[in-house]
């Protein structure tokens, strides 16, 4: 595993009004991210997993702190080139799969590769559908896929352009626990395969196993250990 620093998030605060009130949600969040490594996230509901995933994946900007990325300041950035930083450099992986229902697999997992007007879109997406295990399917549409497999081919979508960074937000909860074993263990080995560092939001701690570090969000701070 490649130990260089993708990502870091130094002393991230984020805040919320509700109604009179100005709500904390991130009180200072610091975290690192190296290259192949899976780190899992953990936090009661509500917390803010899903805050801190959105702020250090360059989609909701911080009230103070910093995030870079391979040494870039994300937020440095104007929207348009942070917007292309985002499709160029992560992948994203959420609990609803978000593929379009009128393609195929195939078409679904090329989408990234067309927005960056990347050359044989088909052949790429191809060979990653073949490495989630998904070569037999990869001409049905979502609706003719198992829960299991439409999340595999949202995990093939988000690793086509070869990302530094993939964000994973409660990539299988909507799925019963054999699926979920098994989507699990394709994005571990899919991630590994490519070097990039994955941020893996969840309150299933069964996947803390999986992982090569696991932290906690507690009062909007990452800890190495549960309160």
């Amino acid at each position: 595993m490649d130990t260089g620093l993708i990502l870091s998030g130094e002393k991230i605060v984020k805040s919320y009004r509700s109604g009179d009130a100005t709500i904390r949600v991130l009180d200072g969040a610091t975290i690192t991210i190296s290259a192949g490594e899976m780190v899992v996230l953990f936090g009661p509901s509500g917390s803010g997993k899903t805050t801190l995933l959105h702020v250090l994946a360059g989609l909701e900007q911080p009230d103070s702190g910093s995030v870079s990325v391979n040494g870039t300041d994300v937020y440095s950035l104007s929207d348009a080139r942070r917007s292309r930083m985002r499709r160029e450099q992560f992948g994203f992986i959420f609990q609803s799969f978000n593929l379009l229902s009128s393609m195929s697999a195939l078409e679904n997992v090329q989408i990234p590769l067309w927005t960056l007007g990347r050359k044989n879109a088909r052949g790429l997406a191809a060979q990653v559908l073949e490495r989630v295990g998904l070569a037999h399917r990869m001409h049905h549409r979502p609706a003719e896929l198992s829960g299991g497999e439409q999340q595999r081919v949202a995990i093939a979508r988000a690793l086509v352009t070869q990302p530094k960074m993939v964000f994973a937000d409660e990539p299988t909860g909507n799925l019963d626990s054999s699926s979920a074993s098994s989507v699990m263990n394709c994005l571990v080995s899919a991630v590994r395969d490519s070097n990039a560092g994955c941020l893996l939001v969840t309150h299933n701690a069964q996947w803390g196993e999986l992982a090569d570090r696991v932290l906690y969000l507690i009062d909007g701070r990452v800890e190495v250990e549960p309160k």
